[in-house]
């Protein structure tokens, strides 16, 4: 099998409006998830990130790059307001 880290699609470059602060590489290419529970990883990393970042991995015929929401309430917020918030453009 070839490793996980080669396949990674490249990233890209954040828009120009982002802050750098806000530029953090979430890639799920770089390592595997084999754990009984997948989400007991998810779960510890997210109280390390900001509430909302964008990340820059391109995944192959979705989109290059984006903005990553992890916390409930906003969450919420994101697919309730769609007159706001758009994954067009």
């Amino acid at each position: 099998m070839a490793d996980q880290a080669a396949m990674a699609p490249p990233a890209v470059v954040p828009p120009a409006h982002v802050p750098e602060a806000l530029v953090i590489d979430v890639s799920v290419y770089q390592q595997p998830n084999d754990h009984l529970d997948p989400f007991d990883v998810t779960h510890d990393g997210l109280a390390a990130l900001p509430p909302v970042f964008f990340t820059p991995t391109r995944t192959p015929g979705l989109f290059s790059g984006a903005w990553v929401v992890t916390r409930y309430e906003d969450i919420r917020e994101v697919y309730q307001n769609d007159a706001l918030y758009s994954s067009e453009g």
